[in-house]
């Protein structure tokens, strides 16, 4: 498969009472290494927004490993697992860079609707697109 990656650093308002990133979080990774993927493939939300094709999350599973903390670098590796003409399956890996330790791995998965709220099939470009990322 092939993995897009993006860099973020761990702000103090992420961290809970311990000192931990909170649970919660990695779903903001998830979609920032999502949304960043879409972006380098040419497929940024906004557009396909205005195209009329809206990407709902319908399921999220998530795997604690260890914990990140306040001013932590992390990566966040984003792979495309399915895609059919109706949804698409994304694979993420949160590691600390300094030491490339897995904090979190998890998955999302996407459906498709129009503008109205309806489902409705993937854009065919998107498609193809996200199929070429499977490899």
């Amino acid at each position: 498969m092939n993995r897009h990656t993006t860099r973020v650093t761990v702000r103090y308002g992420e961290t809970d009472q311990m000192g931990f990133v909170h649970h919660r979080v990695y779903l903001l990774y998830f979609e920032h290494g999502r949304t960043s993927m879409m972006k380098a493939l040419g497929c940024p939300y906004g557009q396909m927004e205005k195209d009329g094709a809206f990407l709902p999350v319908t399921e999220v599973g998530l795997k604690f490993k260890a914990p990140a903390r306040f001013e932590d670098e992390i990566e966040i590796a984003t792979t495309v697992q399915s895609v059919t003409a109706a949804r698409v399956i994304f694979a993420y890996e949160v590691r600390k860079v300094v030491d490339d330790t897995l904090l979190c791995e998890g998955f999302t998965v996407l459906g498709s609707i129009g503008a109205n709220g309806v489902a409705k099939r993937l854009p065919a470009g998107l498609v193809e697109t996200l199929k070429g990322e499977l490899a």
